[in-house]
């Protein structure tokens, strides 16, 4: 019987959900780095206009942030995760259907 070793990097991931609403959804980010870190949440609509920010700190592996953009018109919207020297870290696609 050999030893098994499992290595993994560091790794930032997102789930939406539920990705289509009517605009109010959770946004969970992983995040397996073991301190403390601000990141910024963005959301743009399909022209690549700004309809939401909000500044986030990861305390644990996983963080979850309701959002509530339910005032926004129906559409695709964009959502990125940023560090705070503002480099994307990781996106994801949402649809707001009324």
């Amino acid at each position: 019987a050999g030893n098994i070793k499992i290595m993994a990097k560091y790794s930032d991931k997102l789930w939406i959900n539920p990705t289509v609403s009517g605009g109010n959804f959770n946004v969970i980010y992983y995040n397996d780095r073991p301190v403390a870190v601000g990141r910024q949440l963005l959301i743009h609509d399909a022209s690549g206009k700004l309809v939401y920010r909000k500044n986030i700190i990861v305390t644990g592996p996983y963080t979850t942030v309701n959002v509530d953009i339910s005032n926004k018109p129906n559409g695709v919207y964009m959502l990125s995760v940023h560090r705070s020297d503002d480099q994307k870290i990781v996106t994801g696609k949402l649809v707001i259907q009324k």
